[in-house]
Order: structure tokens, then sequence, then C-alpha cells
């Protein structure tokens, strides 16, 4: 009866084997047209296929896409322990990658060149870029505080157009004159045209 088991207990370890084992593997090359990469699994430092990485938001042509580098170290799901029959899960910040210091419940976005995209737990989001680029309109509630110049192609309205343009306003005023000026501290009269 012993060797019965023993051949079960042998029999369920072969299966075992064929069972694809989750391994950690560093980025060889990467393919970001088809989404794919190929790794080299560790210890051992043998080169896989190309493999798809997953992603949180996937569609035709759209979805969320952050493809490794070189040198990132990856997590690796094999089917029936085959190197060329994986998936890549995700990458995993190591010693010589370490993670940005985000305090517990906060997203952070922190790219290479210093851009980053912070949500914070006080409900601020904060953001650091080169030079934003935004195509479509925007709609801003609240205020909003420049340290630098505004520069615009179009015209500027306030108050919903109820005082006319920024560049009426600068039409009106570059044309008008005060008549009855007179050396000394005394008024002119008032401006023509009014602004």
């Amino acid at each position: 009866m012993e060797a019965f088991l023993n051949a079960i207990r042998r029999g369920a370890a072969g299966m075992d084997q064929q069972m694809g084992q989750p391994r950690f593997a560093i980025v060889a090359s990467v393919d970001p047209a088809n989404y794919a990469a190929k790794v080299l699994l560790q210890p051992e430092g043998v080169l896989s296929g190309w493999l798809p990485i997953l992603s949180q938001w996937v569609g035709a042509g759209w979805g969320m896409v952050a493809p490794p580098q070189p040198g990132d170290q990856v997590l690796v799901l094999s089917h029936l322990g085959h190197a060329d029959h994986g998936v890549i899960v995700g990458r995993a910040f190591s010693l010589a990658d370490p993670a940005p210091a985000a305090p517990a419940g906060e997203l952070w976005l922190v790219h290479a060149s210093g851009s980053f995209l912070k949500l914070h737990n006080d409900g601020t989001i904060e953001g650091k870029a080169a030079q934003w680029n935004l195509t479509g309109n925007m709609v801003l509630t609240g205020n909003l505080n420049v340290t630098g110049n505004i520069e615009s192609v179009g015209d500027i309205t306030d108050q919903n157009g109820t005082h006319g343009t920024l560049a009426g306003f600068r039409t009106i005023y570059d044309e008008h004159v005060h008549n009855g000026v007179q050396s000394g501290t005394f008024d002119t009269d008032p401006p023509t045209p009014q602004v």
C-alpha cells in the first residue's frame, strides 16, 4: 500500500512541476507596438520569447500603457512552466530602482524626467512638467493664481463678456484723448471716447 501511495505522490509532484510558477525576470527588449517584451528569467538568465504585458485598462487603440524599459525587474507568470507561454504581470521596485516615497493612500505618477502628477490625501493635486499641452475646452470653477505671464492667441473676456473684450477695451483706450489739458495740477476734461 505504501508503494501505491508513493506512486501517487510522485505523480502529483510531477504535475506540480508542470504548473507555472511566478518568476522574477529582467526586461531584455521591448516591442511597444505589440505591448510585449522579452525577459531574462531569474536566476538562470534564460531568455524568453515575446511575452504580452498586462494592463489595467485596454481597448482597440486606447488604454493605459507604460511599457517597461530594458533592465526593469518584472514578475512573469508562465503557463505550464514554459517561459515562452507566459505573461508579464507587472514591474517591481528594487534596491537598484527604489520607489518614490509616496505617503500611504496617495497616488503618484512620477517620471524619470522629473515630471509628476500627485493626488494627495488632503484632496489637492500637484503637478509639474516642463510644458503642459492640453487640447479642448477647459472649465475652471474657482480662482486662478498665476505667478508667470499669460499669453493668449485669442481674445480675453471677463464676467461672461458683460464688459466686452480686452481687445475692445484696448482699442478704445488707445484712441481716447483728453481735452482741456493745462499745465499745473488742473483736471482734464473727461476722455473721449469714454472707456
